[in-house]
Order: C-alpha cells, then sequence, then structure tokens
C-alpha cells in the first residue's frame, strides 16, 4: 500500500492554528474570571443585606470594602463604637502612621474576624488606609445625620 504523504502547513496556516489555541485558553480564562467576579458579587449581596440587618443603613450605620476582586472577602466597617471620638481625636494627633490607622480602625471592622483582616493587611497593605478611609466617611455621614436630628 501507499502510504498518503502529509503535505505540511504554510506558515499562515500554522499561525491560524496557533491563535486558535491562544483563543481557546482566554475564554477558558474570561469563563473563570466572570465566575469568580459572579461569586464576588454574591459574598457582598449577602454581607451587605446581613449587615444593614443587624446595623442599620450601608452609608451611615456601616459601608463595605469590595476586596473580591483581589481574591479577599468583603471588609465591613461600622461607623459607632464605644469611645471612636476619642480615638479620631487620638488619630488626628498622632504621626498617622500605620499603628495609628490600626488603632482607629480595629474596632470598628466586624467582617472579617480580626485576624482574617490582620491577614488581608499583611497581603494587601493599601486595604488599612482604605479602611480608614471608610471610616473617616462614615463617621462624616453619621455626624451630619445627628446633626441634621438636632
Amino acid at each position: 500500500m501507499q502510504e498518503k504523504q502529509e503535505k505540511p502547513l504554510t506558515e499562515e496556516e500554522l499561525l491560524d492554528l496557533e491563535l486558535q489555541e491562544a483563543r481557546a485558553r482566554e475564554a477558558k480564562r474570561e469563563a473563570k474570571a466572570s465566575l469568580q467576579a459572579k461569586r464576588g458579587e454574591l459574598e457582598l449581596l449577602k454581607i451587605i443585606d446581613r449587615f444593614e440587618g443587624e446595623l442599620g443603613p450601608r452609608g451611615q450605620a456601616f459601608d463595605v470594602l469590595d476586596l473580591s476582586s483581589y481574591g479577599e472577602t468583603p471588609i465591613v466597617i461600622k461607623a459607632a463604637s464605644p469611645g471612636i471620638q476619642a480615638k479620631l481625636k487620638a488619630y488626628r494627633s498622632s504621626k498617622m502612621d500605620e499603628a495609628a490607622d490600626y488603632a482607629l480602625v480595629e474596632g470598628n471592622v466586624v467582617h472579617p474576624s480580626a485576624e482574617d483582616f490582620r491577614s488581608i493587611i499583611a497581603k494587601l497593605p493599601i486595604v488599612l488606609e482604605l479602611s480608614v478611609a471608610v471610616l473617616s466617611g462614615l463617621l462624616g455621614s453619621r455626624n451630619a445625620v445627628i446633626a441634621k436630628k438636632r
């Protein structure tokens, strides 16, 4: 029997095959990212529902740092905590360094646990600064609401 010899692929055909494989890999990455984004959004919405029931309106009683794009759980920061005004006053007169940032927000983080919060900060140091910003915004919002009630 005569064996059929395969004709070698042209450069264009080789490029087309390589491009097709690369597109398939990209589609898989996009599908995985989309699934992860949906999980993150669902977790965020469940946390917001939970803490609106426990603490009050989002944006006044608490707020959330969404870290799902980093693969981390959202951080919930409440506005009210014992001694927060004194902590804020001490913070304003401090060096406003990492230790001062942590001292300010630590009692106001209600989700995740303190240990998990420290773990997230160790991986993503900017989260501590963002937490301070969220708490500052909440305190401003809370004080505005209190002033309106008077």
